[in-house]
């Protein structure tokens, strides 16, 4: 059993991951305090690091996660954790976290 340190919501926003000169697009499908997982077309490899843009409802611009990696990769699914956010970004983020009614995704 996957025991995970904080609990995961259910979204749909669009994300954008930039690795070197490279752009991937994909949706966001749930989210914690320390991650998310996201649906793409792009293949993202396990272990690539990069800077995420997470479009989330009402927060404009997209809130800007400086260092994100890949976790894990299977076909058009990853899952990416956050590793470093400006402390700006960081009160943006726990802010939308904080309108999720506290019962976490399956």
């Amino acid at each position: 059993m996957e025991l995970r340190q904080f609990p995961r919501f259910p979204v749909h926003c669009p994300i954008v991951f930039y690795r070197d000169d490279t752009r991937a697009e994909g949706t966001m499908v749930d989210v914690s305090m320390s991650g998310c997982g996201v649906e793409s077309t792009a293949r993202l490899a396990q272990g690539n690091y990069g800077v995420l843009l997470l479009h989330l409802p009402e927060h404009d611009p997209p809130v800007q996660v400086d260092v994100a990696v890949v976790r894990w990769a299977r076909e058009q699914r990853c899952g990416l954790q956050f590793l470093r956010m400006r402390p700006e970004e960081k009160e943006r983020f726990h802010r939308f976290i904080g309108t999720f009614d506290r019962k976490p995704s399956p």
